[in-house]
This record gives structure tokens, sequence and C-alpha cells, in this order.
């Protein structure tokens, strides 16, 4: 094998329905032999890791991590400690990507000598329908973002465009070089969930050279139903932590200000999605839990943080604002 110019790690718990059309879209890659595939196999209980054992059989640049169940954070800290590569790339195993996808951004990271490298997302809602038309969806604000940060000069800081701090989080639709995402861990507390929400804010904000390209390259699957979009329990709550993480996390490196703006946005948005699929029995509680992440930030004239939210996210704010238990 070639100088390992590109690690993907993939971590993987139970899913034996979507991880051969995941891994055969890495494994296709027209970059492949520059690749090393890492599958995670977080203690899966169904086929998972048969599978992947199967691909390491028949593909030298396929390894395999087999652990204990710890956790999506685990899994990927597990995958990024173990990979090789000048560069770094995140998959989910319910999703999968365009067979372009790292020739096209590791040409960039290097042209631009980049930390981290961005990339637009497609949206999967139904894998018959797409296979039937090959249609995906692609959202019109996030669209308007990418083409707003890649049409002036790169690289970039956030400092530069504050905006994409509010674009979704997408650890996945990324290139992150190694020496740099190596010191940016996942966090991995008891039942975390939804951790990419806190560890695209620190790689965004700790990045000192960004850079992003105008494809789509990325297929974000929507129709898994473990997924947080088809949930409707109190583990999506646990968003919260991950919101609280964040927040004390900029204020403690006295960039909340900075960023507010951007920060509420995401974090309405986050929340806002949550909010409207919760049980109803759980969905005060969830306000409550909004109410008191955004007494604490903020400031009496909205206008301050409202720039880039839409007016119903304009709405929920208010509402949660003004919540009383």
């Amino acid at each position: 094998m070639s100088k390992i110019l590109v690690s993907v790690v993939v971590p993987i718990y139970n899913a034996q329905a979507t991880l051969v059309r995941c891994v055969n879209s890495i494994i296709n890659q027209t970059f492949a032999k520059h690749m090393e595939i890492i599958l995670v196999d977080d203690g899966s209980t169904d086929d998972s890791g048969r599978i992947c054992d199967s691909f390491a059989e028949n593909y030298d640049n396929v390894r395999v991590i087999h652990q204990s169940n710890a956790g999506m954070g685990a899994a990927y800290n597990a995958g990024i400690a173990a990979a090789r590569g000048e560069y770094i790339g995140l998959v989910e195993s319910d999703d999968f990507i365009d067979l372009r996808m790292y020739e096209i951004l590791y040409n960039n990271a290097i042209q631009n000598d980049s930390d981290l490298v961005k990339c637009g997302i497609f949206y999967l809602y139904d894998w018959q329908k797409f296979i039937d038309t090959g249609n995906l969806n692609v959202s019109n604000w996030e669209d308007f973002i990418l083409k707003q940060i890649t049409s002036g000069p790169q690289p970039f800081t956030i400092f530069d465009h504050k905006v994409l701090l509010a674009y979704h989080s997408s650890v996945w639709a990324t290139l992150y070089r190694s020496d740099f995402l190596k010191q940016i861990k996942f966090s991995t507390e008891p039942d975390a969930s939804y951790q990419d929400f806190f560890f695209m804010i620190k790689c965004l904000v700790s990045a000192k050279r960004i850079s992003a390209v105008t494809n789509y390259l990325y297929v974000w699957n929507l129709e898994n139903e473990a997924s947080s979009t088809n949930r409707n329990d109190e583990h999506l709550m646990r968003i919260m932590d991950q919101a609280n993480l964040a927040k004390d996390w900029l204020r403690e490196r006295g960039l909340l200000n900075e960023f507010l703006a951007a920060f509420c946005k995401q974090s309405i948005i986050a929340m806002g999605n949550f909010y409207e699929k919760i049980r109803p029995d759980l969905a005060p509680i969830f306000l409550e839990k909004m109410h008191r992440f955004f007494v604490d930030i903020c400031p009496h004239d909205l206008s301050h943080v409202t720039t880039y939210m839409s007016t119903p996210q304009i709405e929920l704010l208010k509402k949660a604002l003004s919540y009383n238990a």
C-alpha cells in the first residue's frame, strides 16, 4: 500500500442494514489507494462485527477495532487515535458518500494547507425513491452558507465567517488534518449523546486554517429509525448536555459573546428539531431546560442573537425565554 494520506473512521453499532452500503462507498473512492478505513465496532449485538471482519479479510486497507459498547464518542476517539493518515475523515455507518469525496477534499486541504475542509450535505429521506429517481435534497439555507463561505478568500478562520458556526454541525462532511484532530476529543460522559454538537464547535473555533468546497459529497441518512430524527423519547433531551458543554467552553475562552448569534442559531436548530418530535408529556420538561439554557446567555435585546434565525426559530426562542414552569 502507498503512503496513507487519508484515514476514514467509521463508528459502528448495530448497523448491519446499512453498513455494507456505507463501507462500499468508502472502499470505492477514487482516492482509495491512498486511504485506510478504520471500522470501529462498538460492541454491536447484530451482524455488524462479522461484516466488518469480512471487509478486513478482503481489503488490505481496512482495519477493524472491536471494543465493548462505550458510545459513539468513544468509538470515534478510538478510531482517531489509531489513524495513520495525514488527514482524517469521519463517516457514520448509516450514511454514504460520493466516490470523489476524499480526492476533492484532500486536494483542497493540500492547496490551502487547511486544518479542516468542509463540503455540502445531501439529505436522504427515502432510499427507494433515491434508487428510482436519483434525487436527493439540499437545504436552501445551507446551500446559501456554503456558497457564501467559498466565494471569498481561502483559507479563513471562523472569525471571518462566524455564520459557519450556525451551519449544521456535520462532523462527517469534513476532512481534518490528523495532528489537529488528535488534539480534539469527542466527549464521552456516561450516556453522552449528540457529541457532534460540541465537537464541531471546538473544531471550528480551534482551527487556524479552514477551507470549503461547493460540492455536495456526503449523504446524510434521515431514514434510519434509530436516528435522533426519528425518536420522541427522553433521549432527545441529552442534546442539552452537549449544548451546555459548548456554552461553557466558549465562555471559558471569552468567546461566547463573539459567537453568540451563530451559537444561538445552532442551538435553537438542534433543540427546536427535538422539541417538535418529543412526546407531549416530555415537552414541558424539555422547554424548561431550553428556558434555563437561553436565559443564561440571551440579552434583553434579542436582535443581538437572532441575526441568523428564521421567524419560527425566533418565536421558539421567545417561547423558551418566557416559559414559566
